[in-house]
């Protein structure tokens, strides 16, 4: 085994291509990784803070997308005003936990190994949830343009 010191596995085809650093992470990248995640959550809340529409097809299109009042609904849920999570999505409080969850799963795997990505056993096991939420959510945006749930979000037009 070319390469290989005595003892110790051969290198994986991932390894190979990503370096050792990135297939196997010792502490020392994990600062480094957290604060990628920490400066990526900062620039979420620097555009959230500058008033620029956060979904894209709202600010280009003018009408809301399925997911259009979901981050406006988080923050009202963790504000504590549930009455106005509710009229801004109702899935809210089916979406966020799990959302919450997956993303939680996935930065710590980050940070510890690497990968941003969840363990394939649990991809598998969350897919039949993400495909009926994301049902859904098509569901009720249908339904708020022939007037349920108090019709469709508001939204703002950047462009034209």
């Amino acid at each position: 085994m070319s390469g290989a010191v005595a003892g110790e596995r051969p290198a994986r085809a991932d390894e190979l291509a990503l370096g050792a650093h990135a297939a196997r992470p010792g502490p020392e990248g994990r600062g480094r990784r957290a604060l990628h995640l920490v400066l990526a959550g900062g620039a979420v809340l620097a555009l959230y803070a500058s008033g620029l529409p956060l979904c894209p097809t709202a600010a280009v299109a003018g009408f809301p997308c399925p997911a259009c009042g979901m981050t406006r609904a988080s923050l009202a849920t963790f504000r504590g005003d549930v009455a106005t999570a509710y009229a801004l999505h109702p899935l809210v409080f089916v979406a966020l936990p799990v959302l919450a969850l997956v993303g939680s799963l996935a930065a710590r795997r980050y940070v510890f190994e690497g990968r941003f990505e969840l363990p394939p056993v649990l991809g598998r096991k969350l897919g039949p949830l993400f495909v009926a939420i994301y049902v859904a959510m098509v569901a009720l945006w249908t339904a708020r343009f022939f007037g349920a749930f108090g019709g469709p979000v508001p939204v703002e037009r950047v462009f034209g």
